[in-house]
């Protein structure tokens, strides 16, 4: 069974929180554990790049020259519409950012 974690990106400040459990937002009764405008969660897929890096949605991965967005759809993990992968595919990519520290690299050229 995979581990239920997630990362915050700020809006307003910019910045990328660490990742964190289900378990520490249920249990904490700060503001971490606290759904807030401004703030976007992404859910770690449970799997791993080729360098070990947590696939997280949102993270940008690139496989040869194609480059593509994290996201789940219906319940899988996709990089683009009706395009899913597993365990054993993840480890043919890299995290090369996301969607929101690095939008540029999502840019058609």
């Amino acid at each position: 069974m995979r581990e239920i974690k997630f990362r915050a990106w700020n809006c307003e400040s910019k910045t990328m929180g660490e990742s964190f459990t289900l378990q520490t937002a249920i249990g904490s009764r700060s503001v971490q554990g606290v759904v807030t405008d401004g703030v976007v969660y992404m859910q770690f897929t449970g799997l791993k790049d080729t360098n070990g890096a947590e696939i997280y949605e949102g993270d940008i991965v690139k496989h040869g020259v194609d480059s593509w967005p994290v996201f789940y759809e219906g319940g899988a993990v996709c990089l683009k519409k009706n395009v899913w992968f597993s365990d054993n595919e993840s480890e043919k990519f890299v995290i090369i950012g996301n969607i929101y520290e690095n939008p540029e690299l999502l840019e058609v050229k």
